[in-house]
């Protein structure tokens, strides 16, 4: 199953000003697939957007994500030796690809596990409109990035790569499809290169325990989150509180945190 999502190309003014200040406040060029999906659910990434934001600003979110990155041991990965036919320019195109992932993939596990919890919670609705965030206060970045391609735009050789890594990774059931692995289809032979970096420490398990150890620490920062000032769902999110905390978990406990190991990973292979 697929989610739906709200492209970044195609959102309409409310939405596409909202990924703006995304953008921004993150200091990355494109939202994640998670934000597109809550975009199509009046209220709800508003909703997220609205825990997570302040603890952008304020650098609280960088320095929980460095000590989540040190309490699961992350630098004590490296890369397995594998065989690559990426020249130096695409290497440097695709490690700029997963530094971006790998700033936003830590901050986000700890903001939409917040929001899960939200959901999963026992507050009460209310019939507002949500909250207007102020607008962005730079214009947001340009990074020269390829805009992310579909899945079905894919060459057969590169969605088997893909849905290999999905499957090593626990993540063919869930509606995970990692945004990190279809932008580095626009570099030719990125999927390949990332497939032989990881299939070792994949299916050795020991992405799975790192991403594990990433689960475990998540929670005590997410409630931090959730602490001040008081958060309730509008009444339209509420009333799909259920489905979504299925989506939403489908991320923070399985999706993001192998990303965010993955990442690691990967930075080491392709800064080779």
């Amino acid at each position: 199953m697929r989610l739906p999502e709200i492209r970044e190309s195609e959102a309409p003014p409310q939405i596409a000003a909202l990924y703006d200040d995304i953008r921004t406040v993150m200091g990355v060029p494109f939202v994640n697939l998670i934000h597109r999906y809550l975009a199509t659910i009046p209220g709800a990434l508003e909703s997220a957007w609205e825990i997570g934001r302040p603890a952008f600003v304020e650098g609280r979110l960088d320095r929980w994500a460095e000590e989540i990155a040190a309490r699961a041991e992350l630098d004590s990965l490296a890369s397995e030796a594998f065989s690559s036919k990426l020249g130096k320019e695409s290497r440097e195109r695709c490690a700029a690809l997963v530094d971006v992932y790998n700033r936003q993939n830590p901050r986000n596990v700890i903001v939409f596990t917040a929001f899960r919890a939200l959901l999963e919670g026992d507050g009460e609705p209310f019939d507002g409109p949500p909250s207007r965030l102020p607008p962005p206060a730079h214009p947001p970045p340009r990074a020269e990035i390829a805009p992310l391609p579909r899945v079905d735009d894919l060459d057969p050789q590169t969605r088997t790569l893909l849905e290999d890594l999905r499957r090593e990774q626990g993540l063919s059931e869930t509606v995970v499809v990692p945004s990190l692995y279809l932008h580095l289809a626009t570099v030719p032979g990125g999927v390949e290169a990332a497939h032989a970096a990881l299939e070792a420490p994949l299916r050795s398990g020991r992405v799975g325990t790192a991403a594990a150890r990433v689960v475990a620490f998540v929670p005590h920062y997410a409630k931090a989150l959730l602490e001040a000032p008081p958060h309730r769902l509008p009444r339209g999110v509420y009333e799909r509180r259920t489905e979504i905390a299925a989506n939403v978990g489908d991320f923070t406990e399985r999706g993001i945190p192998s990303m965010v190991v993955a990442g690691r990973i990967l930075a080491r292979a392709f800064s080779r």
